[in-house]
């Protein structure tokens, strides 16, 4: 049944085999949740009472920073956010904005600033496998070419497992690491390739 005011929660639920119950192996790391749970668009998710149970207990009893929760209902948590704060309020171009500084600022913790602050964004992001680990499971990321100021990588993922809120959320954490190895960029974007694979290319100086 459609939900009051988040109709891209009900386009995402829509395109998942078993709706939020989909891809249980696909899994998030709490710390990601943890560095946005500030927003007060998240109080008034649940105020409301539009969201499924499993997305309102992410809300309700938030993860610790090192547990995994699971993707689905933590991109139903942010597409529902996205309906409610940005999707009149300046488009996914606000909500990749915002999702840059919230990623900022995830970074700049001791838990992952040693992480990026020791390497180059090139190197940085050859390693995208690795560190693409320490945040997801049940996803992957493959560099495909690269030099020392642009780089093409791939995200493969079970279908329609972003909406793509979420991909623009994507395009903000990967601009957010770059810059904390020192780079500035210049070009990012993404094509989707598939319901299964999304291929970015970012430039930096």
């Amino acid at each position: 049944m459609p939900r009051n005011n988040l109709p891209t929660v009900d386009a995402y639920l829509a395109c998942l085999p078993e709706g939020i119950a989909s891809y249980p192996d696909a899994a998030v790391k709490g710390s990601v949740l943890a560095s946005r749970r500030n927003h007060p668009g998240f109080d008034q998710l649940l105020k409301d009472g539009n969201l499924p149970e499993p997305a309102v207990r992410l809300l309700r009893d938030p993860p610790t920073a090192t547990s995994w929760v699971p993707e689905v209902a933590f991109n139903t948590v942010m597409a529902a956010l996205y309906d409610v704060v940005f999707r009149e309020n300046g488009g996914p171009a606000a909500y990749e904005e915002w999702s840059a500084e919230q990623n900022a600022r995830l970074l700049r913790t001791p838990l992952y600033r040693i992480l990026f602050a020791v390497v180059s964004p090139e190197r940085l992001l050859v390693a995208a496998s690795a560190r693409w680990a320490a945040f997801r499971r049940g996803t992957s990321v493959a560099v495909l070419d690269h030099d020392r100021s642009t780089m093409s990588f791939r995200l493969t993922c079970p279908p329609n497992l972003y909406p793509p809120v979420g991909l623009h959320a994507f395009s903000a954490a990967f601009r957010a690491a770059t810059q904390a190895a020192g780079g500035r960029v210049t070009v990012i974007e993404w094509t989707a390739e598939s319901p299964a694979a999304v291929r970015w290319h970012i430039e930096w100086v």
